[in-house]
């Protein structure tokens, strides 16, 4: 009997061994080639190849891991017969599900590029060219943009990027043919529908700003903000710090002006000799120096109602806010290190 009972668990002991084996490769071959790898790989799926024909394209050009677990995936959700001939932009960052999904949906020439809130110019440049666009391209379309909007015609001169602020954050689709272009004036075009359903030219005037003020002031809030709730109360603090002629002497915008992020400005980074740098010059920097997302454009228009005139970030990623400098330093001191 107990031979028999040890036969039993030994049986059961190797299949589950098999069991966890087979899921951890699985899982391994369900992964992206490479999640960091943008780059698109076009793909070209004739009438009537078989999925042992299209398998071994796929690894070929490296998109998949494994051949043997493409056509499991592919018979497990029978999906054999569902393949669409066309022609795939794809890329090494697309898990096995994703490549196959495009293709039983005949998503050919089609991706999607997800622009963060609180982007700059520089980073969407960056992102678009980990996609394969030209980023030299995207950097002088932003900085002499050929759209045919009345308030980009408003933009001061001595900005960095003219774009800068007016790239709306969000997912756009892209075919593989578009121009950097073409992908700039979809972004644009977001922007454009969000000035009007939200009448944010108006909106603006009412607080006495113009639309490109306000977009200023709401980049600032959306670096500065690392929590949604903070919004409106550090857009109050920027408020009252300008009806008092104070300097803003807010760091994100020497970051913008050095052209990289520090963990820790230097006082030698704080001077710095840039319109951008709120730490040298009063008010509003000459343009954002992000491309804020609306809820930090509705922050700009609706700042909380206090008295706060510092904050100091928590561990948290909360602030500790102030009224005077005395109580700033406190929080400073309990807060920094």
């Amino acid at each position: 009997m107990k031979k028999l009972l040890y036969s039993i668990t030994a049986s059961a002991l190797v299949v589950l061994a098999v069991f966890l084996g087979f899921w951890s490769w699985w899982q391994e071959n369900m992964a992206p080639v490479n999640p960091d790898d943008h780059k698109l790989v076009v793909v070209n799926i004739k009438k009537g190849m078989s999925p042992e024909t299209i398998a071994r394209i796929l690894k070929e050009k490296e998109l998949i891991k494994s051949e043997t677990a493409f056509l499991l995936y592919l018979r497990y959700h029978r999906l054999n017969l569902k393949l669409q001939a066309g022609t795939y932009a794809l890329t090494k960052s697309m898990t096995t599900p994703e490549i196959v999904k495009t293709v039983v949906e005949g998503k050919s020439l089609t991706f999607k590029i997800t622009i963060p809130e609180g982007y700059n110019v520089a980073k969407i440049a960056k992102l678009m060219a980990s996609f394969g666009f030209n980023e030299k391209k995207v950097l002088a379309l932003a900085k002499n943009p050929p759209y045919d909007y009345p308030y980009l015609k408003e933009i001061p001169d001595n900005v960095q990027y003219k774009l800068e602020g007016y790239l709306f954050p969000a997912t756009y689709e892209i075919s593989y043919t578009d121009t950097e272009e073409k992908i700039i004036g979809r972004m644009l075009k977001k922007f454009n529908s969000i000035v009007e359903e939200e009448n944010l030219i108006k909106e603006a005037q009412k607080r006495g700003f113009t639309l490109h003020q306000l977009l200023t002031l709401a980049s600032l809030i959306e670096l500065e903000a690392k929590k949604a709730s903070e919004r409106p109360l550090i857009s109050g603090v920027i408020y009252n710090r300008l009806q008092k002629g104070m300097l803003l002497e807010l760091c994100p915008t020497v970051e913008y002006a050095l052209g990289r992020h520090k963990l820790r400005l230097s006082a030698e980074d704080l001077k710095i000799e840039s319109p951008y740098n709120t730490y040298k010059y009063r008010g509003l920097p000459p343009g954002p120096i992000a491309n804020p997302g609306l809820s930090s454009i509705k922050a700009a228009l609706n700042p909380a109602k206090h008295d706060y005139l510092f904050y100091v970030a928590r561990p948290d990623g909360y602030h500790a806010f102030a009224r005077t400098y005395q109580e700033h330093l406190q929080n400073v001191k309990k807060y920094l290190p």
